[in-house]
């Protein structure tokens, strides 16, 4: 699961650690997805990352954009490369943001199990099967992906 958030955004993700990454399934990676710092960032939200980081290793943090809403298609992209690169194997891959509310937990029970019809979760959305692999040769611009 990949999970986009603010440089900044540490109350949002100290909410999902404790709520529904902590009912995710086993094998299930959730990563949060952060980027560059821009002009005018306070100075403690690097070294605020770093330590998050070190206590949950869960962030990814991607470099050659700033961490703004114009660029979240590259935020986007560096997740998937990311994805391709550490979890290739994935079956699913699902994008949400850390603002995002909802039983995520029950996307990882979808794989092959029955679930009962007054279970099964209402989503909305595009889902795409069998894509093949980014092919990080055709872009000349991407972002580079530092977990």
């Amino acid at each position: 699961m990949l999970t986009l958030s603010r440089r900044n955004g540490f109350e949002n993700r100290k909410g999902i650690r404790q709520t529904w990454m902590n009912d995710s399934v086993p094998g299930e990676v959730i990563r949060f997805l952060i980027a560059d710092a821009g002009e005018g960032e306070a100075i403690d939200v690097q070294q605020k990352l770093e330590e998050e980081q070190a206590k949950h290793g869960d962030l990814v943090f991607l470099h050659g954009f700033i961490d703004i809403y114009a660029h979240i298609h590259l935020k986007v992209y560096g997740g998937f490369e990311w994805q391709q690169s550490f979890c290739a194997n994935a079956e699913w891959v699902l994008k949400v943001d850390d603002d995002a509310q909802g039983a995520f937990a029950t996307f990882g029970a979808l794989d092959g199990e029955k679930i009962p019809s007054n279970c099964r979760p209402k989503s909305a959305g595009v889902f795409w099967r069998n894509l093949p692999p980014i092919n990080s040769s055709s872009r000349s611009k991407k972002p580079m992906v530092i977990n």
